[in-house]
């Protein structure tokens, strides 16, 4: 069994290019992008690979949108060593790991009468171009403020009208105007 660190994404992707990995164990916060990106692009050239995020960020802020995104299992930093070869051996036996406390955050993520915090159905980039948007910003303003280009843009446009089942900017103002966001 192969063992290989890496200090950023980048990097991680160029081990992983070269070597195929059992586990692929991961933190959030790394230098450049993030361990989203890397999660992302793993599941995309090699799905059948499990990821393990692993992260000083509490599981009420990321542990669901990890596991939507393909993630095998989810832990803090500040778990014990029993809970983390706990995850480990799960997942190598191709389960998924959740501690008890993500599978509540899960039950109600799902719940059918209650609609996602829009912080959970939305990447950070995406939330910063929503509320843009709802302020009645243009694209190509957002695209100058956020110094990204227009297509990429209107990608992100796209991607959260879909994950919020909207049709048009003007059907985002409203939704942010009656959940009361800041913008």
């Amino acid at each position: 069994m192969q063992i290989s660190e890496a200090s950023s994404v980048d990097e991680a992707l160029e081990l992983i290019m070269q070597d195929n990995y059992n586990l692929i164990f991961t933190d959030i916060s790394m230098p450049g992008r993030s361990g989203f990106d890397l999660l992302l692009q793993v599941k995309k050239e090699y799905p059948a690979t499990p990821v393990l995020m692993f992260s000083m960020h509490g599981e009420d802020q990321f542990a669901v949108r990890a596991l939507q995104l393909g993630a095998s299992g989810y832990i803090t930093k500040s778990c014990n060593s029993v809970e983390l070869l706990l995850a480990v051996k799960k997942i190598l036996a191709g389960k998924k790991y959740i501690s008890a406390s993500v599978s509540e955050l899960l039950v109600e993520s799902i719940s059918v009468d209650r609609p996602q915090p829009i912080e959970i159905l939305l990447s950070k980039r995406e939330l910063e171009v929503f509320k843009l948007i709802a302020s009645g910003r243009s694209i190509t303003e957002i695209s100058k403020i956020l110094v990204l280009g227009i297509n990429t843009i209107s990608t992100y446009r796209l991607r959260i009208l879909g994950k919020m089942k909207l049709q048009t900017n003007a059907e985002l103002m409203r939704y942010a105007f009656e959940q009361n966001i800041d913008l």
